[in-house]
């Protein structure tokens, strides 16, 4: 058991629609109301999180509360998730997308502990996954690809790094591929192709898009993060297709001045003062592309995903989402910035994220 204070419990109430933005205000404000200005202050204290009035829909609010949950019980913090029963109106939505998207599996690979963070009365709940429509085929791989109605993918985790005996091991070159794996799997015929058909997209727009998109936001995480898992889900709707990848790393903004601190006096100056907002902005920019001295740094320090193209990974991504009339957002550090059209609205001085979150949505074409 671990040795938890006597202080008040720190009890985060989310709202009925549960937002990235409104999740991170509750908690900043259940925080705040204890004293504790940031997520790394906390530490040894009974935390509940009370989700029975919540209905939550945003794939990227749903990763980064994985990570969230990670780094908390990293600091010997004692977790609790509370649900609403499934016969309410709020908990049969709850549960209905928390099972469906194969969220207590995602949490159960990245949380020590993770039946802690449920009531043991609601633990049986979660056989009701069986009621849900799937359709199952073989990939050119040879395995089974499962198809949920409505959507491509549930959440998916990708461990950085292998525990053995206790001992954490950073991952090692030669095991990328192993990690990967699923990730070529999934570009296979079988998701391509009925990712293509609900997009209305042809084929190779659509493996363009995995590859770009995808397998860059996966790269990155297991790569330079530093984190232990990368999470990543896809859904399809009516109007949009939308892709969120979450880690556990230490962030952008904190790897950008890590590379650059080497750099002569005014990069470090001017590093040092950029915001959170200010850094991620730089990052996608072509900016990076057009300072070879900046991209030596960024290669010496390993920020690339290939060494070819030197850190220039997110330009590219979020590059071809916007060009497909999408929006990009990206949370690290403590900063959150929405990309749309020209535009990238800011916002700063939030919490320290517990890693990087990258949430892309974009438009669904005409099938005609």
């Amino acid at each position: 058991m671990l040795n938890i204070s006597d202080s008040k419990p720190i009890t985060v109430r989310t709202p009925s629609v549960l937002k990235q933005t409104s999740l991170e205000d509750s908690l900043r404000d259940a925080l705040v109301d204890c004293g504790i200005l940031n997520i790394a202050d906390t530490r040894s204290r009974y935390i509940v999180f009370d989700l029975s009035e919540s209905y939550w829909y945003d794939l990227g609010a749903l990763l980064w509360l994985i990570a969230l949950l990670h780094r908390l019980k990293s600091q010997r913090n004692e977790v609790q998730l509370v649900f609403p029963e499934p016969s309410d109106s709020y908990g049969e939505k709850l549960w209905d997308f928390l099972i469906r998207w194969q969220f207590f599996d995602a949490l159960s690979q990245c949380v020590d502990q993770p039946a802690n963070l449920l009531q043991p009365s609601q633990l049986l709940h979660r056989r009701r996954d069986s009621q849900y429509s799937k359709a199952s085929a073989k990939d050119e791989f040879g395995q089974e690809t499962v198809l949920h109605t409505l959507r491509i993918l549930e959440i998916k985790t990708v461990l950085a790094q292998s525990t053995e005996a206790g001992n954490t091991q950073s991952i090692e070159a030669n095991d990328l591929a192993k990690q990967l794996q699923e990730f070529d799997r999934l570009e296979g015929r079988i998701i391509v192709g009925a990712l293509s058909q609900l997009c209305g997209w042809d084929l190779q727009a659509t493996r363009t898009f995995m590859q770009r998109v995808l397998r860059e936001g996966i790269c990155n995480s297991l790569l330079h993060a530093n984190g232990t898992f990368v999470n990543f889900a896809l859904r399809i709707d009516k109007k949009n297709l939308t892709l969120a990848i979450a880690d556990n790393g230490t962030g952008i903004p904190h790897v950008l001045r890590t590379a650059f601190k080497s750099s002569n006096e005014a990069d470090k100056e001017r590093f040092s003062k950029s915001s959170d907002a200010e850094l991620i902005k730089y990052f996608t920019e072509p900016e990076i592309i057009l300072d070879s001295r900046l991209i030596t740094f960024s290669t010496e320090e390993n920020v690339t995903s290939q060494p070819s193209r030197a850190g220039v990974g997110l330009y590219y991504l979020k590059t071809h989402v916007l060009r497909e009339g999408g929006e990009v957002r990206i949370r690290s550090g403590r900063a959150c910035v929405d990309f749309v059209g020209s535009h990238a609205l800011s916002r700063d001085s939030l919490l320290d994220s517990p890693g990087t979150l990258i949430r892309i949505q974009t438009p669904l074409r005409g099938k005609g």
